[in-house]
C-alpha cells in the first residue's frame, strides 16, 4: 500500500504540473485554428484574480505532496483542504473550456487525490502518520532533556 500511495503522489503532482501548464503547450499540440476556436471560447485566458490565486494553490499543492511523502500530519490536512478549495473554484469559476488532453488530466488528478485522501485517512498509511509524527515529538523531547 505505501508503494501505490507513493506513486499516486508522485502521479498527481506531476499530472497536475502538466495540468496547470497545459494552456502554453497548446500550440504543440494542435493546429493554430483549433487554438483560434479554443482562444475564441476563452482557453487559456487569464483573469488576474484566479491566476494568483491558481498560482498560489499550485504552491501549496506541491508544498502538501512533499510533507505527505514524508507522513507530515500537517501536510495531509492541508492537502484535504486544497482538494475543497480546488472544488469551489472548479465551481465558482465560470464557463470553462478544456480540451480533451485537460479533461483526462484534470479526471485521473481527480482520481488519485481522492485516492490519496482516502488512504491518509482511512487505511494502513494513516498509522504511519501517527506514528511518524509521535517519533518526531519523541526527538525533540530528547533534544530538550538535559
Amino acid at each position: 500500500m505505501d508503494k501505490l500511495y507513493k506513486f499516486l503522489i508522485v502521479f498527481g503532482s506531476a499530472g497536475y504540473i502538466i495540468w496547470f501548464f497545459q494552456p502554453y503547450n497548446i500550440l504543440e499540440i494542435y493546429d493554430l485554428e483549433v487554438f483560434d476556436i479554443l482562444s475564441m471560447a476563452g482557453y487559456g485566458s487569464l483573469d488576474i484574480n484566479w491566476n494568483a490565486i491558481s498560482y498560489i494553490t499550485l504552491s501549496l499543492y506541491l508544498f502538501s505532496a512533499v510533507g505527505m511523502w514524508f507522513y507530515i500530519n500537517w501536510a495531509r490536512n492541508l492537502f484535504l483542504i486544497i482538494t475543497v478549495v480546488t472544488v469551489v473554484m472548479t465551481a465558482t469559476g465560470g464557463v470553462s473550456v478544456e480540451t480533451s488532453i485537460d479533461a483526462t488530466l484534470s479526471y485521473l488528478i481527480s482520481l488519485s487525490d481522492g485516492a490519496l485522501l482516502f488512504m491518509c485517512y482511512f487505511s494502513s498509511v494513516s498509522e504511519k502518520y501517527k506514528t511518524h509524527n509521535k517519533s518526531l515529538k519523541e526527538r525533540d523531547a530528547l533534544k530538550r532533556a538535559p
